[in-house]
């Protein structure tokens, strides 16, 4: 899979792909098309610009949409020695500036140059490049040679990413080459990708499940199918297209394709894989995909930017244990402890800890924040979870979405994950509403796949797997759920019609 040791430049296996198999097709982006050598050339033209405009050492800021502008950047940067800096072209003005006087870009690629605005307390002056109509990316990139360029210092850190964490304010997370070197050893023997597979990357680069799908596939020397922008019928276009293909998606974008598939009723060719990630995947929608494509293989794992790969529901551990979120990947190390640092029984509810070669090394300039979640190797997680004794992982929730109802802890990510385990269920979100006599009670809005249930059957159906405690007090049915650009529940956007009377 890679030729090289643990040092190296993930750049460097492009180089290898193209002297090996120098017209495959490395890439697809609407109606552009590179092959391996195409791309390392690129590769290297990038590096070359780069070095020019003084980014070796220094950072290259990307705030586009997808494009293939983006990927040969994004190579581009690491062999020229410079940092990634993965922008959100999603955000608003006031984080993108924020970002930038953080970061300092010495160079910033963008399709929005009238949404860049520069601090005025910035250290540097960046060259700005763009995409799309009127671009000059291309004039650039074409003045440059392609031959390589030799680094005299290699970076540790492959890129700095960001995740609003639980603040809001984007807070920068380092991942090195080694530790997604580490994460491709890791997870390719669990999720059987190779070579000669394509790899469907239907999400914005921006997001960290997409951007490694895509760098996971070219490691390989597959190829890459990357959408523009994300619509259900293009995914079905590419399945069409390719053979042995995998789709890497967020539980809303699958169960859009999905839908998309079951109404058309087309003659769909079935992916090899369908991969899924970012939050708890339904019942509901894994049976319908099950339905659509028998022969695929289902993978759910749960993970983080911080934490990389942490565990992996396979299809033999659905069957067993659907409420949970698998076994942990292989050298991943889980500890269940309390508030004080204490490790937990098995069966027990606490903070979950992860230690392993894959994760992050910090957040960028922000001493304070990396000391909060990284003690002594290991991480530090937002969820509370448990372990049961055959090792499967559950997650109980997230600290700050956490519900103090009669006094007692809920968290809603673990009813969520209940109500999803019933087949008529498309979606559900738990949140609270204020009481006067519980001071939070539990409210549950659920999309429904065909005819809904009633709250006592809701309730009926909880009481199998929780407390009596956890139990949601109200029901609201939707036909909609609000979304943030990354595909997650706006779970701050929802407030229950009216609360109920007390029981």
């Amino acid at each position: 899979m890679l030729q090289g040791d643990m040092k190296m430049n993930i750049a460097d296996q492009l180089a290898v792909h193209a002297q090996t198999s120098p017209n495959k097709t490395a890439v697809v982006i609407g109606s552009t098309k590179l092959t391996y050598a195409e791309l390392n050339d690129s590769a290297n033209q990038s590096a070359r610009g780069l070095a020019a405009a003084g980014a070796a050492g220094q950072h290259t800021a990307l705030h586009a949409a997808n494009h293939s502008a983006w990927i040969q950047m994004f190579f581009g940067a690491l062999r020229a020695g410079s940092i990634p800096v993965i922008m959100d072209p999603a955000w608003r003005p006031h984080e993108t500036e924020d970002v930038l006087q953080r970061t300092q870009p010495a160079v910033i690629l963008t399709d929005q140059p009238g949404h860049i605005t520069l601090p005025e307390t910035s250290a540097v002056s960046p060259q700005i490049l763009t995409t799309g109509d009127h671009a000059s990316f291309q004039t650039w990139i074409s003045e440059q040679s392609t031959n390589p360029i030799l680094l005299s210092n290699q970076h540790q850190t492959l890129l700095i990413g960001f995740t609003s964490g639980t603040t809001g304010h984007p807070k920068g997370y380092m991942r090195t080459h080694r530790s997604w070197i580490e994460s491709f050893f890791v997870s390719n023997p669990e999720l059987g990708l190779t070579g000669e597979d394509t790899i469907i990357v239907p999400g914005p680069l921006s997001h960290s499940l997409n951007l490694y799908a895509l760098v996971h596939a070219l490691i390989l020397g597959a190829t890459v199918e990357l959408l523009p922008k994300f619509q259900p019928g293009n995914v079905l276009n590419a399945l069409k297209r390719h053979a042995s293909t995998v789709l890497f998606l967020v539980p809303t974008l699958t169960q859009s394709v999905l839908n998309k598939a079951d109404r058309t009723r087309e003659n769909i060719r079935a992916p090899k894989a369908i991969i899924c990630s970012g939050a708890k995947w339904t019942e509901a929608s894994k049976q319908q995909a099950e339905h659509l494509f028998p022969e695929t293989d289902i993978f759910e794992f749960y993970g983080s930017s911080e934490a990389s790969f942490v565990s992996l529901l396979t299809p033999a551990g659905r069957q067993a244990h659907p409420e949970t979120v698998g076994r942990p990947f292989e050298r991943v190390h889980i500890s269940i402890r309390d508030d004080d640092g204490s490790e937990l029984s098995v069966g027990q509810t606490g903070r979950l800890h992860v230690k392993s070669p894959l994760v992050f090394s910090g957040y960028y300039g922000d001493d304070e924040a990396t000391n909060q979640v990284c003690l002594d190797g290991w991480v530090k997680m937002s969820e509370y979870a448990r372990l049961n004794h055959e090792g499967f992982l559950t997650i109980a929730g997230r600290a700050e979405n956490m519900i103090v109802s009669g006094g007692l802890n809920v968290y809603p990510e673990e009813v969520e994950t209940v109500l999803k385990l019933l087949p008529e269920v498309t979606e559900a979100v738990v949140t609270h509403f204020e009481d006067s006599f519980r001071g939070e009670r539990i409210c549950a809005y659920v999309m429904w796949h065909d005819e809904p249930l009633t709250l006592q059957q809701l309730k009926t159906h909880c009481r199998t797997y929780l407390s009596d405690y956890k139990v949601p007090h109200q029901l609201e049915s939707v036909t909609e759920l609000p979304y943030t650009p990354s595909g997650k529940v706006a779970r701050s956007e929802l407030q229950p019609k009216e609360a109920p009377l007390h029981e």
